[in-house]
């Protein structure tokens, strides 16, 4: 119990509710049967401010240990109870949307109240998968090792996290009843592309978002969509994205020396999963970093490596993290500067 309790060190100075918070969140689990079988919390040290690149990397490593993980199976159960821990040990406060109803989706929104109500969102797909769907998840555990330092980063709005669950359809025989709508089944299995998935995920979660007021006040959304694999990766530019929004990025990038991950010359792409839901619901806001190379099915990818996906290779997910930190950052410094301009 000591040990586990010292992971919690990072957080003390400065957020003694977060961290108090945090130790009886922990407590509970260490008297819960259930609990017991989460991974642990990565130890890893981090500065007030700053992003992880080592933690981004523990948090891949820990889910990924998880294995396939089926809505209703013991892997998927944990997961979930990970992603929620993890969160509310960095400070957020969090909420599944969706309902208990068996096959319904289940989606992570963490929050950190700012002085505004109006919202700068980071959005990243995560994965309930079976035993032939590999999960990916360089963007949960991207989202993961960004919410300590934005909880202790600049606070003039409220950053919200939001981890879209993605799901294969579930295994059915004979006349077994369908979970959800039929056609929503349907639609999942007649794509077997992993990027369309992650769409009909969003497309629920957007929904679910609209139904509590949670995008009224959206200023920006910023999608996250890595894959784990190449350590140097190559980030397109997208053509939905808002001009403005997107030459940030780069211009970011290229102020921290990481002109070959986000390269002037980079493709130009039209990204679908969470960015085509957001702007099809009338959300145009948004800025997407995908990947150059053309995505791919992580089923297909997992069953020709013979190799979970994110064990056992470096995912370059800490260049992505320390400019999209930054840059969100400048974000919300240009928001303050037209908000100011306006009164």
């Amino acid at each position: 119990m000591n040990s586990l309790l010292s992971n919690l060190s990072y957080r003390v100075a400065g957020r003694r509710s977060h961290y108090s918070r945090g130790i009886l969140l922990l407590g509970i689990c260490l008297l819960s049967q259930a609990c017991s079988t989460i991974p642990s919390h990565p130890a890893v040290k981090i500065l007030d401010g700053e992003f992880s690149a080592e933690l981004a990397e523990a948090h891949l490593v820990r889910l990924a240990e998880l294995g396939p993980r089926r809505f209703g199976a013991e892997a998927a159960a944990r997961a979930q109870a990970y992603l929620e821990r993890e969160m509310e040990l960095a400070g957020a406060e969090s909420t599944w949307l969706g309902t208990s109803r068996e096959g319904d989706p289940r989606h992570l929104l963490a929050t950190f109240p700012g002085d505004s109500e109006d919202i700068v969102m980071l959005v990243a797909p995560w994965s309930l998968l079976g035993d032939d769907r590999w999960a990916d998840d360089a963007g949960a555990a991207l989202l993961l090792a960004l919410a300590p330092t934005l909880a202790s980063g600049p606070a003039a709005y409220t950053r919200q996290l939001l981890l879209v669950e993605v799901r294969s359809p579930p295994e059915e025989s004979g006349n077994a009843k369908k979970s959800m709508d039929s056609v929503v089944w349907e639609s999942i299995e007649s794509r077997t592309h992993a990027r369309e998935r992650v769409r009909i995920g969003a497309e629920d979660a957007i929904r679910r978002l609209e139904e509590v007021g949670k995008l009224d006040r959206l200023r920006i959304a910023i999608v996250l969509e890595p894959r784990t694999g190449p350590a140097v990766p190559r980030m397109a530019r997208d053509l939905r994205s808002q001009p403005i929004f997107r030459s940030l990025f780069w211009e970011t990038a290229a102020d921290l020396g990481f002109g070959e991950v986000f390269p002037s010359d980079g493709e130009w792409r039209s990204p679908s999963g969470i960015q085509a839901a957001l702007q099809a619901a009338g959300y145009g806001q948004v800025v997407s970093l995908v990947e150059e190379s053309a995505p791919v099915d992580v089923a297909v990818a997992a069953a020709a490596s013979g190799v979970m996906q994110g064990a056992q290779s470096k995912s370059g997910l800490g260049p992505i993290g320390l400019v999209t930190y930054e840059a969100l950052v400048r974000l919300m410094e240009r928001f303050e500067r037209i908000d100011a301009f306006g009164k």
